[in-house]
């Protein structure tokens, strides 16, 4: 009972140190891009204008001289125009991909079609669903049976030790995959949601748990219990690979956004910089205050807060797709973060 007590209390420790913070997920992969954006161009906003109240005759005296203005609306034109550029150049490498000839193309949809066929050998389905979210529920579905099927064949072993080891393994596997499926019934691909909730099933320890048992009671096992073990494998690693899958489509898909909302966003921005470069070439004919506050500092806060959206846009799209690639760099039984690794 030590051991079992000591096992779940390490794979708690781990789970809570790997876990980030709400609001770090929150910000690096859960919260809109769009909407997270829009807070670091508020965020970016609040500051210019809360350093122009301060020295409201300061910002009157750079302007006069007009080079630090136009000279900086200059460079965000350049700017925009070079980022908008690299964005879509790296949109249109990844896409390529998707081009080829008409054997590789037949050949991907091959590997496609073996793929399923496996999977519904394992699910005991006829038919897997071709929805990404109804496959991974169906694939979590059919690893909590194996669960049930293993809890029934070692309840009459003798030994207490197995007994105890395989009941806390099955009990950490209904429930990891309880709350996995849970989170992504009714989630539609495109949405990060998707991936998200894919991420909360760890396969690679669960495949180094199940090898782990197979290893220290391999002599007391029953021949049924093995092969359910064997079987547990092979659905696990079905779930790492269409993971996988789904995480490289997502990619594209996220790219081809950003590509979109990347050329949306840069016209307005390129126009307001455009306009403060020819136009504001006397800070005399903008007087007067608007609630107390000087027509200028409002400009010109609202006219860089503008030229910056497409690089916040870029900022909040890169973090997650980042942040992903590096939580998912292995494949396969092995760990790359230090803390799952204990």
């Amino acid at each position: 009972m030590d051991s079992k007590n000591d096992r779940s209390q390490l794979v708690t420790k781990i789970l809570e140190r790997v876990s980030p913070s709400r609001f770090k997920r929150a910000i690096l992969m859960e919260m809109n891009r769009g909407l997270l954006a829009l807070l670091l161009l508020l965020l970016i906003f609040i500051v210019l204008f809360i350093i122009g109240l301060l020295d409201p005759g300061l910002l009157r005296g750079v302007i006069r001289s007009k080079e630090p203005i136009e000279t900086f609306f200059q460079s965000m034109v350049a700017a925009i125009i070079t980022g908008v550029t690299l964005v879509v150049t790296i949109s249109q490498v990844v896409l390529s991909q998707e081009l080829g000839s008409l054997g590789d193309q037949q050949e991907r949809m091959e590997n496609s079609m073996n793929f399923r066929k496996e999977a519904e050998s394992h699910i005991n389905e006829p038919l897997s669903p071709t929805s990404p979210s109804l496959f991974f529920v169906t694939l979590l579905q059919s690893i909590k049976h194996k669960a049930d099927l293993l809890s029934d064949t070692i309840q009459d072993d003798d030994d207490d030790s197995l007994v105890d080891d395989f009941e806390e393994f099955i009990k950490n596997l209904i429930k990891n995959s309880k709350v996995v499926k849970r989170g992504l019934e009714d989630k539609q691909f495109g949405t990060y949601k998707v991936i998200n909730h894919t991420l909360d099933f760890n396969y690679p320890f669960k495949i180094y748990e199940v090898r782990r048992l197979k290893s220290k009671f391999g002599s007391n096992m029953s021949k049924e219990t093995e092969e359910i073990l064997d079987d547990m494998i092979e659905t696990f690693k079905l779930y790492g690979s269409a993971r996988e899958h789904f995480k490289t489509l997502y990619f594209q898909w996220e790219l081809i956004n950003l590509s979109r909302i990347m050329l949306y966003s840069a016209i307005p921005a390129i126009l307001t910089a455009t306009t403060m470069i020819l136009f504001f070439n006397d800070p005399g004919s903008f007087t007067g205050t608007t609630m107390g506050i000087d027509n200028i500092l409002i400009l010109v806060t609202v006219s860089v807060t503008i030229s910056l959206a497409p690089f916040m846009l870029l900022t909040s799209y890169i973090l997650r797709i980042t942040t992903l690639a590096k939580r998912t760099l292995a494949i396969g039984p092995f760990i790359l973060r230090e803390t799952e690794q204990e």
